[in-house]
């Protein structure tokens, strides 16, 4: 479906690659490849194996209670110079449970990010538009 064309569309943007796999009764699993170059030193979520399981075979309504139980508590930095979208994206993550910060363009962002670092709580994500 569409999602999936935005999927491969995004992937193929970041310089990755997706794949997949299907079983007739079984259902369809999909690889996502993407290199992130070195991760020394970032953070990952640490989910247990149970956790992952349980939400790559349950239903939609499961994997998506999953995640939101997940990112529920994450800190969130939003990167954008419109107000409006600023106000759309604090008001969805907040209403999900996230804490949002926001910073008004790139520079701000990045000494945001940089401070949060430095006090020892750094943002679980940061989102912010390609132009930025």
């Amino acid at each position: 479906g569409l999602g999936l064309a935005i999927s491969k569309r995004l992937v193929e943007m970041l310089g990755g690659q997706i794949q997949v796999s299907s079983s007739t009764g079984s259902g369809s699993t999909f690889t996502i490849s993407v290199n992130t170059g070195s991760l020394q030193g970032v953070q990952l979520l640490n989910l247990d194996q149970a956790s992952i399981k349980s939400a790559v075979t349950g239903s939609s309504q499961e994997i998506s209670e999953s995640v939101c139980k997940t990112i529920a508590a994450s800190r969130v930095l939003v990167v954008e110079d419109g107000l409006d979208n600023q106000r759309l994206i604090s008001f969805l993550l907040k209403k999900e449970g996230m804490e949002v910060d926001l910073a008004d363009n790139g520079q701000l962002g990045y000494e945001k990010i940089m401070a949060a670092l430095q006090s020892g709580e750094p943002y679980d994500f940061v989102l912010m538009d390609m132009q930025m």
